[in-house]
Protein backbone atom coordinates (compact mmCIF):
# COMPACT_ATOMS: atom_id res chain seq x y z
CA UNK A 1 0.00 0.00 0.00
CA UNK A 2 1.26 3.61 -0.65
CA UNK A 3 0.16 7.00 1.09
CA UNK A 4 -1.33 9.09 -1.75
CA UNK A 5 -2.54 12.93 -1.25
CA UNK A 6 -5.73 13.18 -3.31
CA UNK A 7 -6.02 16.53 -3.16
CA UNK A 8 -3.69 16.89 -6.05
CA UNK A 9 -5.49 14.79 -8.16
CA UNK A 10 -8.96 15.92 -7.64
CA UNK A 11 -11.26 18.22 -5.69
CA UNK A 12 -12.95 15.41 -4.22
CA UNK A 13 -11.89 15.15 -0.75
CA UNK A 14 -10.65 11.76 0.82
CA UNK A 15 -8.67 12.37 3.78
CA UNK A 16 -5.02 12.68 3.63
CA UNK A 17 -2.88 9.47 3.60
CA UNK A 18 -5.35 7.08 2.91
CA UNK A 19 -4.33 3.81 1.98
CA UNK A 20 -4.83 2.09 -1.26
CA UNK A 21 -5.57 -0.90 -2.88
CA UNK A 22 -3.01 -2.60 -4.76
CA UNK A 23 -3.96 -2.80 -8.47
CA UNK A 24 -0.93 -3.78 -10.47
CA UNK A 25 2.95 -3.20 -9.87
CA UNK A 26 3.01 0.31 -8.30
CA UNK A 27 -0.71 0.63 -9.04
CA UNK A 28 -3.11 1.38 -6.49
CA UNK A 29 -6.92 2.86 -6.18
CA UNK A 30 -9.13 4.60 -3.78
CA UNK A 31 -12.86 4.31 -4.31
CA UNK A 32 -14.61 7.01 -2.85
CA UNK A 33 -18.21 5.91 -1.65
CA UNK A 34 -19.74 9.24 -1.18
CA UNK A 35 -19.27 11.12 -4.31
CA UNK A 36 -18.47 7.17 -6.69
CA UNK A 37 -15.38 8.43 -7.55
CA UNK A 38 -12.64 6.11 -8.51
CA UNK A 39 -9.05 7.13 -8.11
CA UNK A 40 -6.56 4.90 -9.85
CA UNK A 41 -2.44 6.43 -8.93
CA UNK A 42 1.18 4.94 -9.03
CA UNK A 43 3.90 5.04 -12.03
CA UNK A 44 3.17 1.70 -12.70
CA UNK A 45 0.77 -0.99 -14.88
CA UNK A 46 -2.94 -2.11 -13.58
CA UNK A 47 -2.63 -5.90 -14.05
CA UNK A 48 -4.12 -7.86 -16.63
CA UNK A 49 -7.13 -9.74 -16.19
CA UNK A 50 -7.96 -13.09 -18.13
CA UNK A 51 -11.50 -12.23 -18.44
CA UNK A 52 -14.27 -9.77 -16.91
CA UNK A 53 -14.02 -10.28 -13.24
CA UNK A 54 -16.82 -8.73 -11.19
CA UNK A 55 -15.30 -7.68 -8.04
CA UNK A 56 -12.27 -5.83 -9.94
CA UNK A 57 -12.69 -2.72 -7.59
CA UNK A 58 -14.05 -4.08 -4.68
CA UNK A 59 -17.39 -4.88 -5.73
CA UNK A 60 -18.19 -1.26 -6.51
CA UNK A 61 -18.26 -1.63 -9.94
CA UNK A 62 -21.27 -0.96 -10.73
CA UNK A 63 -21.52 2.35 -8.57
CA UNK A 64 -18.80 3.75 -9.76
CA UNK A 65 -20.13 7.22 -11.72
CA UNK A 66 -16.40 8.97 -11.84
CA UNK A 67 -12.87 8.54 -12.55
CA UNK A 68 -9.07 9.78 -12.30
CA UNK A 69 -6.14 8.16 -13.66
CA UNK A 70 -2.89 9.49 -12.59
CA UNK A 71 0.73 8.60 -13.44
CA UNK A 72 -0.12 5.06 -14.65
CA UNK A 73 1.83 3.15 -17.44
CA UNK A 74 -0.49 0.40 -18.64
CA UNK A 75 -4.09 -0.46 -18.79
CA UNK A 76 -4.13 -4.37 -18.44
CA UNK A 77 -6.60 -6.09 -20.44
CA UNK A 78 -10.09 -6.85 -18.93
CA UNK A 79 -9.66 -4.00 -16.11
CA UNK A 80 -12.22 -1.37 -17.01
CA UNK A 81 -14.70 -4.08 -18.25
CA UNK A 82 -17.29 -4.03 -15.81
CA UNK A 83 -17.22 -0.32 -14.94
CA UNK A 84 -20.43 -0.02 -16.53
CA UNK A 85 -21.72 3.20 -15.44
CA UNK A 86 -18.79 5.62 -16.40
CA UNK A 87 -19.35 8.39 -19.70
CA UNK A 88 -16.35 9.43 -20.18
CA UNK A 89 -12.42 8.15 -20.23
CA UNK A 90 -9.50 10.45 -20.19
CA UNK A 91 -6.13 8.45 -20.01
CA UNK A 92 -3.40 10.55 -18.58
CA UNK A 93 -0.14 11.21 -20.73
CA UNK A 94 1.25 8.58 -18.52
CA UNK A 95 0.52 6.19 -20.08
CA UNK A 96 1.82 3.99 -23.08
CA UNK A 97 -0.36 0.62 -23.43
CA UNK A 98 -3.91 -0.66 -23.54
CA UNK A 99 -4.54 -3.93 -22.99
CA UNK A 100 -7.14 -6.38 -24.82
CA UNK A 101 -10.78 -5.70 -23.92
CA UNK A 102 -9.80 -3.17 -21.61
CA UNK A 103 -12.91 -0.68 -22.15
CA UNK A 104 -14.98 -3.89 -23.46
CA UNK A 105 -18.92 -4.00 -22.62
CA UNK A 106 -18.98 -0.14 -20.74
CA UNK A 107 -22.04 0.59 -21.78
CA UNK A 108 -22.32 4.15 -20.82
CA UNK A 109 -19.29 5.10 -22.25
CA UNK A 110 -19.57 7.77 -25.29
CA UNK A 111 -15.96 9.49 -24.43
CA UNK A 112 -12.51 8.38 -24.73
CA UNK A 113 -9.11 10.67 -24.96
CA UNK A 114 -6.03 8.61 -25.28
CA UNK A 115 -2.74 10.74 -24.46
CA UNK A 116 0.16 11.12 -26.74
CA UNK A 117 2.19 8.99 -25.29
CA UNK A 118 0.36 5.46 -25.95
CA UNK A 119 2.17 3.34 -28.52
CA UNK A 120 0.39 0.05 -28.09
CA UNK A 121 -3.41 -0.78 -28.22
CA UNK A 122 -4.58 -4.66 -27.66
CA UNK A 123 -7.47 -6.34 -29.65
CA UNK A 124 -11.00 -4.99 -29.15
CA UNK A 125 -10.66 -2.37 -26.28
CA UNK A 126 -14.02 -0.86 -27.13
CA UNK A 127 -15.74 -3.79 -28.03
CA UNK A 128 -19.97 -3.38 -27.07
CA UNK A 129 -18.90 -0.28 -25.62
CA UNK A 130 -22.20 0.93 -27.70
CA UNK A 131 -22.79 4.30 -26.88
CA UNK A 132 -19.19 5.42 -27.57
CA UNK A 133 -19.08 7.93 -30.48
CA UNK A 134 -15.88 9.76 -29.78
CA UNK A 135 -12.26 8.79 -29.57
CA UNK A 136 -10.10 11.38 -29.19
CA UNK A 137 -6.51 10.56 -30.06
CA UNK A 138 -5.02 13.91 -28.54
CA UNK A 139 -2.11 14.35 -31.05
CA UNK A 140 -0.97 10.78 -30.31
CA UNK A 141 1.00 10.31 -33.61
CA UNK A 142 0.62 6.34 -33.60
CA UNK A 143 -2.75 6.06 -34.52
CA UNK A 144 -4.88 7.05 -36.90
CA UNK A 145 -9.12 6.66 -37.19
CA UNK A 146 -10.20 6.29 -40.22
CA UNK A 147 -14.05 5.03 -40.99
CA UNK A 148 -15.17 4.11 -37.38
CA UNK A 149 -12.02 2.08 -37.27
CA UNK A 150 -8.80 2.83 -34.97
CA UNK A 151 -5.49 2.13 -36.97
CA UNK A 152 -1.84 1.92 -35.97
CA UNK A 153 -0.52 4.93 -37.98
CA UNK A 154 0.78 2.23 -41.08
CA UNK A 155 -2.62 1.22 -40.98
CA UNK A 156 -2.21 -2.21 -39.36
CA UNK A 157 -4.26 -3.72 -36.26
CA UNK A 158 -7.53 -1.91 -36.87
CA UNK A 159 -10.14 -2.16 -34.37
CA UNK A 160 -13.50 -0.99 -34.97
CA UNK A 161 -15.07 1.68 -32.90
CA UNK A 162 -18.82 1.61 -32.48
CA UNK A 163 -20.92 4.43 -32.61
CA UNK A 164 -24.34 5.11 -31.38
CA UNK A 165 -26.73 2.30 -30.90
CA UNK A 166 -23.79 -0.09 -32.62
CA UNK A 167 -24.53 1.77 -36.12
Amino acid sequence: RQDIDTQSICSTKIPINKMGETIGTNAWYIYEEESKYLFIYGNGTINNYTEIEPNTWGGKNKEIRNMKIKDITGIGSYVFSTLTNIETITLPESVTQIGDYSFAGNTKVKQITIGTQVNQIGNNPFVNCTLLTDVILNNNNNFKIEDKILFTKDGSNGTEILTKNGE
